[in-house]
């Protein structure tokens, strides 16, 4: 994954997705904010599980100390109230969206900017 990252097509394709969000974002915010909020409890559902489990098989001492069984439960019942009560949180994020869209888009275009230029002018001073 770090190699995918760090080379040419990887960038190129993340400033293509950068854009496909962006572009999204304009046209739909609510739609693409809501599978995001959902998305995130989603996955804070499953990461406080996991956390949860690690408390219960890990070592006790090593386990009170990280605090597992606390972040599990709050990170459950953070992605329980994202997952069913995105709405609430949608009505307190429109201007947010808009903002996080305008940026993702000037990203992806500063990072394509760079790439066009690495490429015109052969430097690794360009490059993104």
């Amino acid at each position: 994954m770090k190699k995918f990252l760090t080379s040419k097509i990887g960038n190129i394709l993340l400033c293509i997705a950068e854009i496909i969000v962006g572009v999204l974002l304009l046209v739909n915010p609510d739609a693409v904010t809501s599978a995001f909020i959902i998305g995130a409890g989603a996955v804070m559902i499953l990461t406080g599980i996991v956390f949860c489990t690690l408390y219960f098989v890990g070592e006790a001492e090593k386990m009170v100390i990280k605090q597992l069984l606390f972040k599990g439960l709050l990170l459950i019942i953070l992605g329980v109230l994202c997952v069913t009560q995105y709405g609430v949180l949608l009505a307190a994020l429109p201007f947010v969206t808009w903002v996080y869209a305008i940026a993702m888009l000037i990203l992806a275009a500063t990072a394509v900017m760079s790439i066009v230029l690495g490429r015109i002018f052969k430097s690794k001073a360009y490059e993104y």
